[in-house]
């Protein structure tokens, strides 16, 4: 707890808290929560089985799969994750947010400068509420005023940026892992070739997308 200290897991533990004045985090395979809290440092987990929170100034956050729902905030670092489940927040005043997967309950998603890139889960029925300031938005949803009759619970995407690109996208077979070193996962494979109502300048409010 303070200081400068890094933390090393591997293998299977039920529960995790780090504190930390600089030190990196890398954890496998946690059961339950995992709650880290750091002036600088990076977080790396493969699986969280209950909520992520972590509270960073400077340093990257990349989970493989979160079921219970993520809170992040960073002041400057990207944050990448693959699969995301359950009420999620997730705020970053610098740096790329990278959703792989999001499955249904809700996500908001707040970025001041860096881009957002977001997969729905296949099938899911997502309701969109989007806006950048002056950014650009990408989609390869299809639109429709109404949601859908399938008994899959939506997703409920906010996402707000100031002057940088959203992109949303259907969630394909990608290669998606985090590794102890190395850069952000990102998703480059996906080409947003259906934009219906593409490059969206202004909010979008109560709108349904489904695939």
């Amino acid at each position: 707890d303070g200081g400068a200290v890094d933390l090393r897991s591997r293998g299977r533990v039920a529960g995790l808290r780090f504190a930390s004045g600089s030190g990196d985090a890398r954890l496998d395979d946690v059961a339950d929560d995992v709650v880290v809290k750091g002036a600088s440092g990076d977080v790396r987990v493969r699986h969280v089985g209950g909520q992520l929170r972590v509270h960073l100034a400077s340093g990257d956050v990349f989970a493989d799969s979160v079921v219970g729902g993520a809170t992040v905030r960073t002041a400057s670092g990207d944050i990448a994750l693959g699969t995301l489940a359950g009420e999620s927040s997730i705020t970053s005043l610098s740096g790329d947010v990278v959703i792989h997967r999001a499955e249904p309950h809700s996500l908001a998603v707040q970025a001041v400068s860096g881009d957002v890139e977001v997969g729905i889960a296949p099938g899911v029925p997502a309701l969109l509420d989007v806006s950048s300031l002056s950014g650009e938005t990408r989609s390869e949803l299809d639109i429709s005023p109404t949601p859908g009759t399938g008994d899959v619970p939506p997703l409920d995407l906010k996402v707000n940026t100031v002057d940088e690109l959203i992109a949303l996208s259907k969630q394909k077979d990608l290669n998606f892992a985090v590794s102890a070193t190395g850069g952000a996962p990102h998703l480059a494979g996906v080409a947003l070739e259906r934009a219906s109502g593409a490059r969206w300048q202004q909010k979008i409010g109560d709108i349904w997308a489904q695939h």
